[in-house]
């Protein structure tokens, strides 16, 4: 993509920084120096993985997670124990450190060879109960900062 000011045959400093930072090439840049080569869509990663869960498993993430994709993602991760520094998740894509991505599809192709294990399924489940817990909590801690204001 050809970024320049069409208007004139002059370079335009501050126009063509407008671009860049409509284009979210400074974040990209960022995340690429950061080391997180390999990005994938959360719907890849819950189309893939989804059918190795039990029910109850999914189930509490519809009901309890509201099919958020971004929460399927994490919990998974968090069920599997993949290390939070191996990854790191975005608003529609989760982005993997260069050679972790083959780490992570071996935890998680382990899984796919047999059953999952009622342990990793319990942690998956109990993932959005926690979730939910933190959201009550930091509610909980604004309403009485604010009491406290009035």
């Amino acid at each position: 993509r050809m970024v320049r000011d069409s208007s004139s045959s002059w370079f335009n400093n501050g126009y063509v920084m407008m671009q860049l930072q409509n284009l979210s090439i400074p974040q990209t840049a960022e995340v690429l120096q950061g080391g997180l080569p390999t990005r994938l869509p959360f719907q890849l990663i819950i189309d893939s993985y989804q059918s190795i869960l039990p029910a109850d498993a999914i189930n509490s993430w519809e009901t309890l997670g509201q099919g958020d994709e971004r929460l399927f993602v994490r919990a998974l991760f968090s069920a599997f124990d993949i290390p939070s520094d191996t990854f790191k998740i975005g608003l529609t894509r989760v982005f993997f450190k260069s050679g972790m991505l083959e780490n992570v599809n071996e935890v998680l192709a382990s899984a796919s060879a047999g059953a999952v294990p009622e342990e990793i399924s319990e942690r998956f489940r109990r993932f959005f109960t926690n979730a939910i817990w933190k959201r009550t909590f930091a509610k909980m801690r604004v309403v009485a900062f604010f009491m406290q204001m009035l």
